[in-house]
């Protein structure tokens, strides 16, 4: 139990302390300056991969997803607790994103998904881009390393 609940702080450390974006680096998937629109991403995208590897959920498990609202608001859900707080979509056009500190709930759940959280949390700590192909969405590091992908199924 100790394990989890120190998991489950570090998800929520790690969100907490996104740092800012830094360089004006090229991507893999698309040069530096080749960005999003905050119409294209607003909404709610469901969670398909962390790290490239995708999500295996239980069947009655509701899954990980994250919302862009317009006023510069994100919140979602990272597995078993709730997230929510700001980003920064004035450099969306560029193809940046970074995430202002964002407060989580502290709710335990089952292992996997504990686990799965804490990944999903490890990962958003590090993003710093951002790309869309198609109905899919890429949040990557600075060098265009994949961290988290959304699929939206409409």
């Amino acid at each position: 139990m100790l394990k989890l609940m120190m998991a489950l702080m570090l998800a929520v450390v790690s969100m907490a302390l996104v740092a800012c974006a830094s360089s004006d680096k090229s991507t893999a998937g698309g040069a530096a300056g080749a960005g999003v629109s905050m119409d294209a991403i607003k909404g709610d995208w469901p969670l398909t991969h962390i790290r490239g590897e995708a999500i295996n959920l239980p069947a009655d498990a509701r899954g990980p997803y994250i919302t862009f609202d317009p006023e510069g608001r994100v919140s979602g859900m990272g597995g078993v607790n709730r997230f929510m707080g700001a980003f920064d979509k004035s450099k969306l056009s560029d193809g940046k994103l970074t995430f202002g500190p964002l407060a989580m709930t502290m709710m335990a759940g089952p292992e996997p998904l504990m686990q799965m959280e804490s990944q999903f949390g490890a990962a958003a700590d590090q993003v710093r881009r951002v790309r869309l192909e198609g109905n899919e969405l890429f949040l990557t590091d600075d060098a265009g390393a994949e961290l988290l992908r959304f699929k939206r199924y409409r």
